[in-house]
Protein backbone atom coordinates (compact mmCIF):
# COMPACT_ATOMS: atom_id res chain seq x y z
CA UNK A 1 0.00 0.00 0.00
CA UNK A 2 1.15 3.30 -0.47
CA UNK A 3 0.47 6.97 0.91
CA UNK A 4 -2.85 8.73 -0.48
CA UNK A 5 -2.52 12.37 -0.32
CA UNK A 6 0.63 12.30 2.47
CA UNK A 7 -1.49 10.22 4.18
CA UNK A 8 0.09 6.57 5.36
CA UNK A 9 -2.17 3.58 4.70
CA UNK A 10 -1.98 0.75 7.13
CA UNK A 11 -4.78 -1.77 5.74
CA UNK A 12 -5.46 -4.94 8.27
CA UNK A 13 -7.97 -7.55 6.79
CA UNK A 14 -9.72 -9.63 9.18
CA UNK A 15 -11.01 -13.06 8.18
CA UNK A 16 -13.29 -15.40 10.09
CA UNK A 17 -11.37 -19.22 9.99
CA UNK A 18 -14.11 -20.82 12.54
CA UNK A 19 -16.69 -20.17 15.85
CA UNK A 20 -13.17 -18.98 17.67
CA UNK A 21 -9.98 -18.06 15.63
CA UNK A 22 -9.81 -15.85 12.59
CA UNK A 23 -6.71 -14.51 10.56
CA UNK A 24 -5.35 -10.83 10.75
CA UNK A 25 -3.47 -9.69 7.44
CA UNK A 26 -1.68 -6.40 7.62
CA UNK A 27 -0.06 -4.39 4.96
CA UNK A 28 2.00 -1.49 6.16
CA UNK A 29 4.70 0.45 4.02
CA UNK A 30 6.20 -2.35 2.41
CA UNK A 31 5.17 -5.14 5.51
CA UNK A 32 2.97 -7.88 5.19
CA UNK A 33 2.18 -10.17 7.74
CA UNK A 34 -0.30 -12.36 8.68
CA UNK A 35 -1.26 -14.17 12.24
CA UNK A 36 -3.67 -16.11 13.28
CA UNK A 37 -5.20 -15.19 16.54
CA UNK A 38 -8.29 -15.98 18.39
CA UNK A 39 -11.88 -13.37 18.77
CA UNK A 40 -11.58 -11.18 21.05
CA UNK A 41 -15.12 -11.70 22.56
CA UNK A 42 -17.21 -14.37 23.00
CA UNK A 43 -20.53 -14.11 21.37
CA UNK A 44 -22.30 -13.04 24.63
CA UNK A 45 -19.61 -10.33 25.19
CA UNK A 46 -19.77 -9.51 22.00
CA UNK A 47 -23.51 -9.04 21.63
CA UNK A 48 -23.48 -6.89 25.21
CA UNK A 49 -20.85 -4.27 23.64
CA UNK A 50 -22.48 -3.94 20.37
CA UNK A 51 -26.25 -3.28 22.80
CA UNK A 52 -24.36 -0.40 24.74
CA UNK A 53 -22.56 0.95 21.80
CA UNK A 54 -26.21 1.03 19.78
CA UNK A 55 -27.45 3.33 23.11
CA UNK A 56 -28.35 6.80 22.36
CA UNK A 57 -25.16 9.00 23.05
CA UNK A 58 -27.61 10.82 25.60
CA UNK A 59 -27.68 8.10 27.68
CA UNK A 60 -23.78 7.72 27.61
CA UNK A 61 -21.93 8.65 30.57
CA UNK A 62 -18.77 8.75 32.08
CA UNK A 63 -19.60 5.53 33.29
CA UNK A 64 -19.13 4.05 30.09
CA UNK A 65 -15.82 5.59 29.33
CA UNK A 66 -13.64 2.64 31.09
CA UNK A 67 -15.66 0.07 29.56
CA UNK A 68 -15.72 1.24 26.04
CA UNK A 69 -11.51 2.33 26.71
CA UNK A 70 -11.15 -1.50 27.24
CA UNK A 71 -12.71 -3.09 24.86
CA UNK A 72 -10.66 -0.72 22.47
CA UNK A 73 -7.74 -1.70 23.59
CA UNK A 74 -8.56 -5.97 22.89
CA UNK A 75 -9.18 -4.26 19.52
CA UNK A 76 -6.34 -2.83 19.25
CA UNK A 77 -4.04 -5.44 20.63
CA UNK A 78 -5.39 -7.53 17.82
CA UNK A 79 -3.13 -5.78 15.17
CA UNK A 80 0.08 -6.53 17.50
CA UNK A 81 2.34 -4.44 18.16
CA UNK A 82 2.25 -3.07 13.64
CA UNK A 83 -0.61 -0.75 14.66
CA UNK A 84 1.00 0.59 17.83
CA UNK A 85 4.33 1.56 15.60
CA UNK A 86 2.36 2.67 12.90
CA UNK A 87 0.81 5.24 15.20
CA UNK A 88 3.52 6.12 16.61
CA UNK A 89 5.79 6.56 13.46
CA UNK A 90 2.36 9.10 12.06
CA UNK A 91 2.93 11.31 15.33
CA UNK A 92 6.88 11.33 14.96
CA UNK A 93 6.64 12.60 11.15
CA UNK A 94 3.57 14.67 11.72
CA UNK A 95 1.85 12.93 8.94
CA UNK A 96 -1.14 11.59 9.41
CA UNK A 97 -2.58 7.73 9.45
CA UNK A 98 -5.46 6.63 7.56
CA UNK A 99 -6.49 2.64 9.07
CA UNK A 100 -8.56 1.05 6.51
CA UNK A 101 -10.55 -2.00 8.16
CA UNK A 102 -11.34 -5.20 5.41
CA UNK A 103 -13.96 -6.67 7.23
CA UNK A 104 -15.87 -8.35 4.37
CA UNK A 105 -14.90 -11.87 5.35
CA UNK A 106 -14.17 -11.48 9.45
CA UNK A 107 -17.74 -12.57 10.64
CA UNK A 108 -19.39 -11.39 13.70
CA UNK A 109 -16.83 -9.22 14.59
CA UNK A 110 -17.02 -6.57 11.81
CA UNK A 111 -20.10 -5.54 13.99
CA UNK A 112 -17.60 -4.39 17.02
CA UNK A 113 -17.13 -0.97 17.68
CA UNK A 114 -13.65 -0.34 15.81
CA UNK A 115 -14.32 3.42 16.07
CA UNK A 116 -13.01 2.69 20.05
CA UNK A 117 -9.97 1.91 19.25
CA UNK A 118 -7.60 2.35 21.96
CA UNK A 119 -3.87 2.30 22.54
CA UNK A 120 -3.96 2.74 26.35
CA UNK A 121 -3.38 6.53 26.56
CA UNK A 122 -6.10 7.55 24.27
CA UNK A 123 -8.87 6.63 21.44
CA UNK A 124 -6.97 6.65 18.60
CA UNK A 125 -9.64 8.86 16.28
CA UNK A 126 -9.67 11.20 19.11
CA UNK A 127 -6.24 12.62 17.42
CA UNK A 128 -6.63 14.66 13.88
CA UNK A 129 -3.73 13.02 12.29
CA UNK A 130 -5.64 9.27 12.50
CA UNK A 131 -9.00 7.99 10.68
CA UNK A 132 -10.44 5.08 10.17
CA UNK A 133 -12.73 3.58 7.32
CA UNK A 134 -14.31 0.30 6.75
CA UNK A 135 -13.44 -0.98 3.82
CA UNK A 136 -15.22 -3.80 0.81
CA UNK A 137 -13.16 -5.02 -2.42
CA UNK A 138 -13.78 -3.54 -6.11
CA UNK A 139 -15.06 -7.01 -6.36
CA UNK A 140 -18.14 -5.75 -3.96
CA UNK A 141 -19.13 -3.30 -5.85
CA UNK A 142 -19.65 -4.83 -8.76
CA UNK A 143 -23.42 -4.61 -9.45
CA UNK A 144 -24.44 -7.20 -11.96
CA UNK A 145 -26.34 -5.86 -15.51
CA UNK A 146 -29.66 -5.35 -15.15
CA UNK A 147 -31.67 -7.30 -18.11
CA UNK A 148 -32.73 -4.92 -20.98
CA UNK A 149 -36.03 -4.02 -21.03
CA UNK A 150 -38.20 -3.79 -23.93
CA UNK A 151 -41.06 -1.15 -24.91
CA UNK A 152 -43.24 -1.89 -27.92
CA UNK A 153 -45.09 0.71 -29.31
CA UNK A 154 -47.72 -0.28 -31.99
CA UNK A 155 -48.86 2.89 -34.27
CA UNK A 156 -52.46 2.78 -34.96
CA UNK A 157 -54.74 4.85 -36.71
CA UNK A 158 -58.34 4.80 -37.01
CA UNK A 159 -60.07 6.27 -39.65
CA UNK A 160 -61.42 9.79 -39.71
CA UNK A 161 -57.82 11.08 -37.58
CA UNK A 162 -54.22 12.10 -38.78
CA UNK A 163 -52.30 9.58 -39.46
CA UNK A 164 -49.26 8.85 -36.59
CA UNK A 165 -45.67 8.71 -37.61
CA UNK A 166 -44.09 5.84 -36.04
CA UNK A 167 -40.35 7.11 -36.20
CA UNK A 168 -41.79 10.98 -34.90
CA UNK A 169 -43.39 8.66 -31.73
CA UNK A 170 -40.35 6.76 -31.12
CA UNK A 171 -38.61 10.00 -30.38
CA UNK A 172 -40.77 11.14 -28.37
CA UNK A 173 -41.32 8.47 -26.01
CA UNK A 174 -37.33 8.32 -26.16
CA UNK A 175 -36.89 11.93 -25.00
CA UNK A 176 -39.50 11.43 -22.17
CA UNK A 177 -37.63 8.10 -21.07
CA UNK A 178 -33.77 9.53 -21.94
CA UNK A 179 -32.16 7.97 -18.64
CA UNK A 180 -33.12 4.78 -18.60
CA UNK A 181 -31.73 4.86 -22.66
CA UNK A 182 -28.54 6.29 -21.52
CA UNK A 183 -28.10 3.56 -18.65
CA UNK A 184 -28.66 1.00 -21.76
CA UNK A 185 -31.46 -0.48 -19.70
CA UNK A 186 -34.49 0.15 -22.19
CA UNK A 187 -34.76 -0.51 -25.83
CA UNK A 188 -37.90 0.60 -27.67
CA UNK A 189 -39.46 -1.44 -30.83
CA UNK A 190 -41.66 0.36 -33.34
CA UNK A 191 -44.39 -1.86 -35.01
CA UNK A 192 -45.90 -0.67 -37.89
CA UNK A 193 -49.46 -1.51 -36.99
CA UNK A 194 -51.22 -2.07 -34.27
CA UNK A 195 -52.68 -5.32 -35.24
CA UNK A 196 -51.72 -8.90 -32.96
CA UNK A 197 -50.25 -9.90 -36.17
CA UNK A 198 -47.52 -7.14 -35.57
CA UNK A 199 -47.19 -7.75 -31.92
CA UNK A 200 -46.68 -11.53 -32.38
CA UNK A 201 -43.98 -10.59 -34.54
CA UNK A 202 -42.22 -7.74 -32.36
CA UNK A 203 -42.43 -10.05 -29.46
CA UNK A 204 -40.66 -13.32 -31.66
CA UNK A 205 -37.86 -11.16 -32.66
CA UNK A 206 -34.88 -12.27 -30.82
CA UNK A 207 -32.85 -9.12 -31.54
Amino acid sequence: NAAVFGVQCFDAGIEALDSEHCRVRIRWRGHDHAQVIPFPFTVSEQDAICRAHERPTSTLGIECAKPMEAIGRRLFEMFGGCLATACANAGENEAGLWIRLWLEESGRIADLPWEMLHDGTQFLLIGQSISLSRCISKEGLVQKPEPLRRILVTISSPRGLRRNNGITERNLLSGALGLLKIQDTLQIDIASDGSRYARRRASSDPS
